[in-house]
């Protein structure tokens, strides 16, 4: 509520992570970047070349969620990495096609250890 008037607000999300708010006829684009795909930008701008996509943590892969050739988004889910009883979903930080996949569903990981390769 804004004083004693409800606040009509609606959110929604666009393709590209963008969140669009509109509130009483005003409207915001915003934009939150996690450090993952920030870094993956930078890193890419500074090599050029495949992005390689390393595991964040050591643990077993659980499923491949793309394969070589695929197009990809940012955000996208690729893999499972299971560490620690807990499943978790590594997400594209860059949007592009997958080059290369150097891991296999099953395979142990260490982390920093290259999955895949993204061409931006």
């Amino acid at each position: 509520m804004l004083g004693d008037q409800p606040l009509s607000l609606r959110v929604s999300r666009t393709d590209d992570g963008t969140c669009r708010i509109e509130w009483d006829g005003r409207r915001a684009l915003i934009r939150v970047e996690d450090d993952l795909a920030h870094r993956a930008r930078l890193a890419h701008a500074h090599h050029g070349g495949p992005y390689p996509l390393r595991s964040p943590m050591p643990g077993t892969v659980i499923k491949l969620l793309v394969a070589e050739g695929d197009t990809v988004v940012i955000e996208q889910p690729l893999l499972i990495v299971e560490a620690m009883k807990m499943q978790n979903e590594i997400a594209a930080p860059l949007a592009g096609t997958i080059r290369s996949i150097k891991v296999a569903a099953g395979q142990t990981v260490e982390g920093d250890q290259i999955l895949l390769e993204i061409d931006p």
